[in-house]
């Protein structure tokens, strides 16, 4: 009788584990689940931003822009919420250029270098925020006298990127975008 309770006890103990691990994944998976911490302005502006950038939403792009500037707002040192500030601004540019909208987009690609410039004063050790600025400097680009003053400057951010984060894939994507889009030789 002993084993066959000790084989009953093993296998109720299997199954709430197998059970708490599915409930764990499950909740962990959710990325806009609501947290209880201090961090939850931030983490509720990424979730937007998430959203906002597979959609390229306007509305959504802006809530989330809200409340990066709400984190900016609470904590003028915090180069994570400039950086995320930046990257809202980034993806409403293209948003914005989906809508064929070049002037607006112009503005909000220069509204996002000034806040991923913030974000690097105030941490210059954020490889992301090196990338996005190279990238931002790269869509610039569009001929031989913007080439000259902003192929430079692209591609020192992107040394500066690999060189704080030889693995980063914001700054592979950088260059990877460079390939694509620079023109034949």
């Amino acid at each position: 009788k002993s084993t066959a309770l000790v084989r009953t006890l093993r296998a109720a103990t299997w199954l709430l584990t197998v059970i708490a691990l599915a409930g764990t994944i499950f909740i962990g998976s959710s990325a806009c689940r609501a947290p209880t911490d201090a961090n939850r302005l931030v983490q509720d502006a990424e979730c937007r931003l998430d959203e906002g950038r597979s959609t390229l939403d306007v509305s959504t792009l802006s809530a989330a822009r809200v409340r990066f500037e709400e984190c900016v707002l609470r904590d003028q040192k915090n180069s994570g919420c400039f950086y995320g500030v930046a990257r809202t601004d980034f993806y409403l540019g293209k948003a914005e250029e989906t809508q064929k909208d070049k002037e607006s987009a112009k503005k909000w690609r220069d509204t996002a270098i000034t806040d991923v410039q913030r974000a690097i004063a105030l941490n210059d050790r954020m490889a992301d925020a090196h990338a996005l600025l190279a990238d931002l400097y790269g869509a610039k680009i569009t001929g031989m006298f913007s080439g000259m003053q902003f192929g430079p400057k692209a591609n020192s951010e992107t040394q500066r990127a690999f060189q704080l984060d030889p693995n980063n894939a914001q700054a592979f994507a950088v260059v990877g975008r460079r390939y694509l889009y620079a023109p034949s030789m």
